[in-house]
C-alpha cells in the first residue's frame, strides 16, 4: 500500500506506546503457576499480546479459557504498577499533534483498564479517543468493532500502528497503511506495509515519510 500523509494515526496500547510487558508474564505466571502449568516464555507473553485471544490460552487451557482470562485479568490489574512508558512516547505524540494529524487509541485491553492507564500515565491529553473492549468482546481485528469506532465514515487516509497480528489484520480491514512494530526480522504470519524494531523506529519513520502538504 502507498503511504499517504494521513490524516489520523491509529495507535496500538500495549507494547506499542507503552512497554506492558513485565505486566503481562507476571500476570500469565500467576495463571501458570495456579494451573501447575510450565514457567512463561517471551512467545507467551508476545502471543498474548499479539493475538486477540490467541494460541496461549486454547493450547492451555482449552474450554477453559473464558475463566482462565478472567483470572488472568484480575492478576494484570494487581500487576500493573509495572507499567511504564517507553522513552520516546510523549515525544513522538507531542511531534505527531504538531503535524495537525488525529490520533486515537483502539486497544483488545478491557476499558476501564485501559482508561485507567491512560490517565494515570498522562496520555489521554494526546488522543481524540480512547477505544477499548467490553464485556459483550468485539475486538481487532473485526468488522463489527470497526463499524462500531467509524460508522459508515471509515478512514480513508490513515496509519494503523501495532506491534501485533490483530493490529495487522485490523489494518488491512481498514485498507490503511500497517506499521508493525517487533524487533528482529522472524518472519510473521501475517501481512504488513512496512517494519520497524520499535518506538524510536516509528518516530524515525513517520518523520521521514509524512510531509507537509
Amino acid at each position: 500500500m502507498i503511504l499517504k500523509r494521513p490524516s489520523l494515526i491509529i495507535w496500538d496500547w500495549d507494547n506499542t506506546l507503552v512497554d506492558s510487558r513485565p505486566v503481562v508474564r507476571a500476570a500469565l505466571q500467576d495463571v501458570v503457576e495456579t494451573a501447575h502449568l510450565p514457567s512463561i516464555t517471551m512467545q507467551d507473553v508476545i502471543d498474548v499480546m499479539g493475538t486477540h485471544m490467541g494460541r496461549f490460552w486454547q493450547d492451555n487451557f482449552g474450554n477453559k479459557k473464558t475463566e482462565a482470562v478472567a483470572y488472568y485479568l484480575s492478576r494484570y490489574v494487581a500487576h500493573n504498577g509495572k507499567l511504564e512508558l517507553f522513552p520516546e512516547t510523549k515525544e513522538v505524540l507531542s511531534w505527531v499533534r504538531e503535524q495537525g494529524i488525529s490520533q486515537i487509541v483502539v486497544s483488545n485491553k478491557r476499558q476501564d483498564i485501559l482508561d485507567e492507564e491512560c490517565d494515570r500515565l498522562g496520555l489521554r491529553l494526546y488522543f481524540d479517543q480512547v477505544i477499548g473492549t467490553d464485556e459483550r468482546h468485539i475486538a481487532k481485528p473485526t468488522k463489527a468493532f470497526a463499524d462500531e469506532i467509524f460508522g459508515d465514515e471509515w478512514p480513508k487516509k490513515a496509519i494503523m500502528i501495532g506491534d501485533g497480528e490483530s493490529d495487522m489484520e485490523f489494518a488491512a480491514l481498514l485498507k490503511v497503511f500497517g506499521l508493525f512494530v517487533r524487533p528482529g526480522n522472524q518472519p510473521v504470519p501475517f501481512a504488513y506495509d512496512a517494519r520497524v524494531p520499535d518506538l524510536n523506529g516509528v518516530f524515525y519513520f513517520l518523520k521521514n515519510h509524512i510531509r507537509e502538504v
